[in-house]
C-alpha cells in the first residue's frame, strides 16, 4: 500500500483506513463492523439492563447463580457503554478526539470490565461445582455476606490489575493528529509503525 494514496491509522487495536482528500472515508469492511456495533449496542444495553432489573425486582430469582449472572450483566453493560461507543467513533474519525485522559480511562474501563467478567464466570463455575458435588452444603458455604465479599473482591482485583493500562495508555501526536495508544513502553518507531503503514 502506498502511503501517498492511503494512510492506515491504528488506534486501540483497530485500523481505520482514511483517504488524504477525505479523512472520514471508511472502508467497506469497517462499514460492516460499524453496522454490527450499531446493532449490538441497543441489544446489549437492553438485554443486560433487563437481566439486572428482573433479578433485583424478583425475590425468587435472587439465587447464588443469578447473583453472579447479575454481576456479569453489570460488567457487560459497562462494556457496551464504554467500549462500543468509542469504537464506533474511532471507525468514523481518523484520530482520537477525546483527549489523553479519556483515552486512558477508556482502555482502563474496558480492561476492568473484561477481567470482572472473567472472574465472575470463574465464580459461577465454582458455585456450580459445589452445587453439584455438595448440594446440601452449598447454601451454608455461599451466604449473602460471602457473596458480597466475593463480588467486591473480584471488582477490587480487576481495578487493581488494570492500573498499568491506565498508566501506559495515552495520546501521542503524529503528523498533526492525536492517537490513543500505548505511549510509555514501546519505542517511538514501533508506536509509529503501529499507527501507519507505508
Amino acid at each position: 500500500m502506498s502511503s501517498g494514496l492511503m494512510m492506515e491509522n491504528s488506534t486501540n487495536g483497530s485500523d481505520v483506513i482514511t483517504h488524504p482528500d477525505d479523512p472520514f472515508t471508511v472502508s467497506p469492511v469497517k462499514e460492516v463492523i460499524m453496522v454490527t456495533y450499531m446493532a449490538l449496542f441497543p441489544v446489549s444495553l437492553t438485554g443486560n439492563f433487563l437481566v439486572i432489573y428482573v433479578i433485583v425486582k424478583n425475590k425468587k430469582l435472587r439465587t447464588v447463580t443469578n447473583f453472579f449472572l447479575g454481576n456479569l450483566a453489570v460488567a457487560d453493560l459497562l462494556v457496551a457503554i464504554f467500549c462500543i461507543i468509542p469504537k464506533m467513533m474511532n471507525f468514523v474519525m481518523p484520530n482520537w478526539p477525546l483527549g489523553s485522559i479519556a483515552c486512558s480511562l477508556h482502555n482502563y474501563i474496558v480492561t476492568v470490565t473484561t477481567k470482572a467478567s472473567i472472574f465472575t464466570l470463574t465464580l459461577i463455575s465454582f458455585e456450580r461445582y459445589f452445587a453439584i458435588l455438595h448440594p446440601f452444603r452449598v447454601r451454608h458455604l455461599l451466604t449473602t455476606n460471602k457473596l458480597a465479599i466475593a463480588t467486591a473482591s473480584l471488582w477490587a482485583i480487576s481495578l487493581w490489575l488494570s492500573i498499568p493500562i491506565y498508566l501506559f495508555y495515552g495520546t501521542v501526536h503524529y503528523q498533526g493528529d492525536e492517537f490513543c495508544t500505548v505511549r510509555h513502553i514501546l519505542p517511538q518507531k514501533v508506536r509509529i509503525s503501529l499507527m501507519t503503514s507505508s
